[in-house]
């Protein structure tokens, strides 16, 4: 899905992870922050509002405007340089194994046909899928943590260097 950036700004508040690729100037806070930026005004995404945003680059450069990316040094920012073909791919294997490996060992701990007596005798047949049950989400939610805490440890934020 591809959206507008003033459908989609809002949104970032509620947001607990943003991954941003490869941008650098739309997504620079110094736009909105600093009235005497030569960006200021500029329409940018405001990414920074999110829980966390996770920048990658192939490098700490700066963009077209020839500015430092503020974005870069808040607290709530990671970035993870490199090629980003390969480190989505790298994120999305994390994660994936994270999440398949989170559900296979909680399996692991019941027999299968305990697990399936289970549900025939307490669910019908289901018709139709609407959400999401609060234990697949509470899953997901400690899958998303673990990922974040590994993007904390493989990634380098300049102001820590």
């Amino acid at each position: 899905m591809v959206f507008a950036m003033e459908e989609i700004n809002d949104d970032f508040e509620k947001a607990d992870l943003a991954i941003v690729i490869g941008a650098n100037d739309t997504v620079n806070p110094d736009a909105i922050e600093n009235p005497k930026s030569i960006i200021a005004g500029m329409p940018v995404c405001h990414v920074w509002k999110a829980k966390m945003s996770v920048v990658l680059k192939r490098g700490a450069g700066k963009g077209y405007a020839k500015i430092e990316n503020l974005l870069f040094y808040k607290e709530n920012n990671r970035m993870l340089y490199g090629s980003a073909d390969q480190t989505v791919k790298e994120v999305l294997n994390e994660y994936t194994s994270i999440t398949s490996n989170e559900t296979i060992r909680d399996l692991d701990q019941f027999e299968e046909e305990e697990v399936q007596e289970e549900i025939e005798e307490d669910y019908p047949e289901p018709t139709m899928v609407i959400g999401v049950l609060k234990e697949l989400q509470e899953k997901e939610k400690q899958a998303q943590d673990t990922l974040l805490n590994s993007l904390m440890i493989y990634t380098k934020n300049p102001v820590l260097s």
